[in-house]
Formats: structure tokens, sequence, C-alpha cells
């Protein structure tokens, strides 16, 4: 029955969670890890519980909507698997027994449409509540039951996690004979893409976002870690505020790129053409992958050769600058040094989709 809930649950749930990475997934995880310490005061912490209270819901509850939504507006995914930990102890008997049972469960979030923060905590509360009950079925059989496709530079569902430790820490463990005492660990691996962890420490939460160092730069981790600050006090203020228009931006980054960023950068685009820019783009890096498509790569070099081929084709036969030329390919490499030839001919690209209806694209031609 359970295996039956987390097949039905997970069907058709993304193999990935895109997030905006800082350098290109590499084709074999190295599992290398840092972390971003993170705080959240006692007001916001004291916020975050009433609006718990007030929903009927769980501070666990409350900070998993707040990290998924996050995560979804930064992958521009409204469909997001965040995984968590459970200590799998149900049975009391369990309790003193020294061993790892740790279990990971998948909780698949919907962010999408003009719902409210109210709504969606209720939802959340669904899927949470849900999950916990079917909690004894291990990942390894979900994720075989499922058989999503296998690439070794990703988990399989899940490459994000939420993890809340409410439970007290207690003090050193007791063995006869010996002295115990903890030890702080260094973390420099992770198991996953990014993992947010929070433990409650008397009126204040403290933990840290743990990412993988060959995907993300800690400055980028920095900078969510203040997006996710913004939105969860979003979320506090008013409930009925829907989820898609809630901030991430301080006053003062949304200042800056307003402000100091976004003028020059419109000067500098407008003195050059995308052909130009393109054309730069080889002589600083020739020999970089430009183009990946399936199982081939094309370097800035190889793209640019093949785009000067269809650019000069074209001139040949009297495109000009502003000439319309239309372009009917599927989506693929040919498409996109088609598109480049089309601009250094100085045409103007008009896009002509393969699966349009015949009488579609002849009315599109003859326009």
């Amino acid at each position: 029955t359970q295996s039956r809930y987390w097949r039905e649950q997970l069907r058709g749930a993304p193999e990935l969670l895109s997030l905006p990475v800082d350098r290109p997934r590499p084709a074999v995880q190295s599992y290398a890890g840092r972390t971003h310490a993170l705080h959240l005061d006692a007001v916001l912490t004291g916020r975050l519980r009433a609006l718990s209270q007030a929903q009927d819901a769980t501070l666990y509850m409350t900070l998993l909507a707040g990290w998924s939504a996050l995560l979804s507006r930064l992958s521009g995914q409204a469909d997001v698997v965040i995984g968590t930990a459970v200590a799998n102890r149900r049975d009391s008997r369990l309790d003193g027994l020294m061993g790892f049972f740790v279990n990971t469960l998948a909780l698949r979030l919907d962010t999408q449409g003009g719902q409210t923060i109210a709504n969606f905590l209720q939802a959340v509360k669904h899927v949470t509540v849900n999950a916990f009950v079917h909690q004894d079925v291990p990942f390894t059989h979900v994720v075989e039951s499922l058989s999503p496709g296998r690439d070794l530079s990703y988990n399989p569902l899940v490459q994000a996690m939420f993890v809340l430790q409410n439970a007290p820490h207690g003090g050193d463990p007791t063995l006869s004979g010996l002295r115990a005492e903890r030890m702080a660990m260094p973390h420099t691996t992770t198991q996953f893409d990014i993992s947010l962890s929070l433990m409650e420490v008397g009126e204040h939460l403290e933990g840290a976002i743990e990412y993988a160092s060959d995907l993300f730069d800690a400055d980028t981790i920095a900078r969510w870690s203040g997006y996710l600050e913004v939105l969860l006090r979003a979320m506090t203020e008013d409930p009925e505020r829907a989820v898609a228009t809630l901030p991430l931006l301080t006053d003062a980054e949304r200042s800056q790129l307003l402000e100091s960023r976004v003028a020059p950068l419109q000067a500098e685009v407008g003195a050059w053409t995308l052909a130009e820019r393109f054309q730069a783009q080889v002589s600083r890096t020739p020999e970089a992958i430009a183009l990946r498509s399936g199982e081939t790569t094309l370097s800035y070099a190889a793209l640019n050769d093949a785009a000067n081929r269809v650019a000069h084709a074209l001139i040949e036969r009297g495109v000009t600058p502003d000439t319309c030329v239309g372009l009917c390919a599927p989506r693929g490499v040919e498409l996109v040094i088609g598109l480049l030839g089309i601009l250094k001919a100085g045409g103007a690209y008009v896009p002509l989709d393969p699966s349009y209806p015949r009488e579609r694209v002849r009315q599109m031609l003859d326009d």
C-alpha cells in the first residue's frame, strides 16, 4: 500500500531541479561540498511560529513552504521535489538502540498558479502528513519502483533537501568504561545539490545551507540565503498574498540592480549586434563548448565556422540587412547554426515550427 502511494505521488515528477548553476554540471558527481551558515532572529522565528499556529500547521511545514517557494522561483519550475530525512524510529522500543535508521522522503510540491500563502501552506501540510504516514518504504525501493532515468551527474528524484532539527541533543553519550564527547566535523562533502538544515535554538533558528561546490559559488549561496530570509519575512506579513508575488531582493539589492547596472548594460548591449557579441566570445574562448544537444557538442570556433558557411550561402542568394529569412528546423544544433547564420548575414530570423500544419507554414511564408 505504501509503495503504491509513492508511485502515484511521484509519477511524472521532474527528474532534475534545474537551479541556475555557476559552472556546468560535471558528468560524474564528485560530492565536494561546502556550507553557508544561516541565522533567523527571534523576531522572524516568532512570526513564523505565529503564522504556523494561525494556519494550523507546524513550523516545519511553514519553513518547507518557504524553501520550496524559493527553489521554485530560482529554477523556474512550479513542480518541485524536495527530500526530507526522518528518524524512522516510530516504535518507541527503537529510541535507545544505536544504529542508523534514517530514511529519505520525497515531498512533491506544486507552487504554480495564483494560490495564496495560506492555501499553499494547507497543500504543504497535506503532502507532508501523507508522506510521514507512508514513511516505512526505504527511499531506494521508491527509486527502484519508479525507475527514473539515471544519470551519474545528479541524484535520482531528489537533488534538494530540507531538515528541521527540533529534538533536544542532550548531553554527551555515556558508555560503560569510556568517556565520550561530541566533536564538530568540517563539512567538505555533500550528497545533494543543495540542502537547508535548521535547528531550533531557544527563540531563534540556526542552521546552514549545504551545497555542491562543483556547481555553486559561495557568493551565490550567500545571496540565496538572503533571498530566503526576505521571502520568509514577507510570508509572515500577509498570508493572503499570492506565493508568486513574494519578494526575494532586499531593498539595497533592488536599488543596485535598477540604478547601477541596468543603464550601463543597456548602453553596452545597444552598441553591439548579437552576431558581433557572439564573434567577440569566439575570439575569447574558441575551444570552449558553446552548444550541446544530445551527444553532439560544438565549440565556439566550430559553431562560428558552421554559422559563417550559412551566412555566405544566404548572402549569395541575395540576403541583405533586414531581409526576412524563414528557418524551419526542429530544436537542436541545426536550428542554432541557422539562426546565427541568418544574423551574420544581416537578415531577420522568422521561426517556422516543423510541427505546424502545412497550411499554417504556407500562410506564414506567403506573408
